[in-house]
């Protein structure tokens, strides 16, 4: 795939090479092809802990941000209401 890319003319970057593997991360999100489940990776699951934290505290905290992170966290919760072991 590398040289097919290269041949093109079209950049790579190695450090976002996967493959292959049956879980890949995208936006932020973890697919898993085995067990049929979106997550959150571990570092989106970090800053919204965090922006929620500040949240409670009443730190200064972009309304809007917050919305939009927990707008993009929904999309791995599953109509039941749980998510994959997050």
């Amino acid at each position: 795939m590398k040289a097919i890319f290269e041949g093109e003319g079209l950049p790579t970057e190695p450090e976002k090479d996967e493959g292959p593997a049956t879980t890949v991360s995208v936006l932020g999100l973890e697919l898993d092809s085995v067990k049929l489940e979106i997550c959150l990776s571990a570092d989106k699951l970090s800053h919204l802990k965090s922006s929620l934290a500040s949240w409670q505290s009443k730190k200064v905290c972009d309304p809007l941000s917050l919305i939009g992170l927990l707008s993009h966290a929904a999309k791995a919760v599953g109509l039941d209401g749980h998510s994959c072991g997050n």
